[in-house]
């Protein structure tokens, strides 16, 4: 017998195939997929059962199984375990045979988890900090030194860093290189 409940449909055609989601819920049907919504009603016989279903296009997108977004589709279905599979057609699309297995979607049970209130501060849990660590060392701030102290001023020339010193040191010891435009020899003035 098909149960009430929500399914997860894998669905195909000799056009193609697709998923979605069908709820089934005293006689009628809903669901859909990433761009087609479904509607209908559904009887069942034991483990048969029988569905008329409408689908309608809610996103453009790709083609349907069917290549025809809204149409009326008549199933006949058995129910094998927790399963059911199903075949069909729909009279806008004849001679395209629709099959679709209908697997049961599990929802988990909820369980609440008991809430614990939240733990006291406690500061006699910390980890202590020795001596050492709590004394600033001279020349530093807190213990930690400082950015001016801890490296020199650096400067970026011809693609490297260089204390600022030596790049300042060395422009003036550069001499300037001239252009003779008469011989095109470069040369250093």
């Amino acid at each position: 017998m098909l149960k009430d409940g929500t399914y997860s449909a894998w669905f195909k055609s000799p056009r193609g195939e697709g998923t979605g989601i069908v709820h089934f819920e005293n006689g009628k049907i809903s669901g859909g997929d990433s761009i087609i919504t479904y509607g209908g009603t559904y009887e069942t016989v034991g483990d048969r059962f029988t569905a008329t279903v409408t689908t309608k296009r809610h996103t453009a997108g790709h083609a349907t199984v069917f290549g025809i977004d809204d149409l009326e589709l008549k199933l006949d279905g058995v129910v094998k375990g927790a399963t059911a599979k199903c075949t069909g057609t729909a009279a806008a699309a004849p001679g395209l045979t629709f099959e679709a297995t209908l697997i049961p979607c599990r929802s988990e049970p909820k369980t609440l988890q008991p809430v614990r209130p939240p733990t006291q501060f406690d500061p006699s849990k910390l980890p202590k900090l020795t001596e050492r660590s709590r004394a600033p060392e001279s020349g530093t701030r807190a213990g930690v030194l400082t950015a001016a102290r801890a490296r020199p001023r650096m400067r970026s020339f011809a693609g490297a860093l260089f204390p600022l010193e030596e790049v300042s040191q060395g422009l003036e010891r550069t001499q300037p290189v001239t252009n003779d435009l008469q011989d095109g020899q470069h040369r250093h003035g």
